[in-house]
């Protein structure tokens, strides 16, 4: 089989109402490679989502666990952030982005020094400007980078070499919603290449809104004469404000029309949803 168009452009609708990681990065320097062999942990997840007023200080404790058999070394550093549907990152300068907290962010000491199967704690303290303006959800990055407890092999002299010295961080989600401001979604969805059993619709889900989301996303296909087909869930993510997430649905089935519902919900917060006409075509 083949498919393969959206016939109809998408139709975004409220269906009720109007109305939360670990990365490494590599540098590059050469043909040895140092890796910190501690493995490092931050306890209670790696998201703190707090809901508190303009003017408030907030005290708290973060709990980093080494959970290897070498002595670690922890830098730690604040950023923003932004993710988008395509794959993009952001860590931007702390305080940068419109809607980021980590200037009222501090966090004590900037370094920790764990032994094996050991564990350290980190102060945290955020305090919020006293400015009835401030409403919705703000958020940045707590980044615990691994500090390699080796340099890198120089290269001998008069030969060409290259290293390499990887970096290991892992990062804690801090968001902050004071009262006000509503949630809002935007949907857009597209065909893309797949295999030649059915159709993938592919959905963009954007917070357009103020406050911070976690929605569940699903799609739900009718065949030509309305019946369901296939009710397919999507992953749940949380979703800030300016950022978005792509979900992807396979739909295996017969030639010919079919409609893909779209559905959105965040409970109080929101339900929308999108209509996507879409056709099988037979192989020839």
């Amino acid at each position: 089989m083949r498919c393969r168009r959206v016939l109809d452009p998408p139709r975004v609708v409220s269906v009720r109402g109007e109305m939360k990681t670990a990365f490494a990065s590599i540098l590059a320097l050469a043909l040895a490679v140092t890796v910190a062999e501690a493995g490092i942990s931050v306890q209670g997840g790696l998201a703190r989502d707090l809901s508190l007023e303009p003017g408030a200080t907030h005290w708290d404790v973060v709990v980093v666990a080494n959970t290897g058999d070498e002595p670690a070394l922890i830098r730690i550093y604040l950023t923003d952030y932004v993710f988008l549907a395509d794959g993009s990152n952001y860590y931007d300068e702390p305080g940068t982005r419109e809607r980021s907290c980590m200037s009222w962010v501090s966090v004590s000491p900037d370094r920790l020094e764990i032994p094996p199967q050991g564990e350290a704690r980190l102060a945290l303290r955020i305090e919020i400007p006293d400015d009835a303006d401030l409403t919705g959800v703000y958020w940045g990055m707590i980044m615990f980078e691994v500090e390699p407890d080796a340099p890198a092999v120089e290269p001998a002299v008069d030969q060409p070499s290259m290293s390499v010295r990887m970096v290991m961080r892992h990062a804690l989600q801090v968001s902050v919603s004071l009262p006000g401001g509503e949630a809002a979604v935007t949907l857009e969805g597209r065909l893309v290449p797949g295999d030649d059993t059915g159709v993938q619709l592919e959905v963009d889900l954007a917070s357009t809104g103020a406050i911070l989301i976690k929605p569940e996303i699903w799609t739900e296909f009718y065949d030509a004469t309305g019946v369901l087909v296939e009710r397919i869930e999507g992953e749940r993510r949380r979703l800030y404000p300016g950022c978005s997430t792509r979900h992807r649905f396979l739909l295996e089935g017969a030639a010919g029309m079919y409609s893909a519902l779209v559905v959105v919900d965040d409970g109080d917060r929101g339900v929308w949803g999108a209509r996507y006409n879409l056709q099988i075509d037979e192989t020839p």
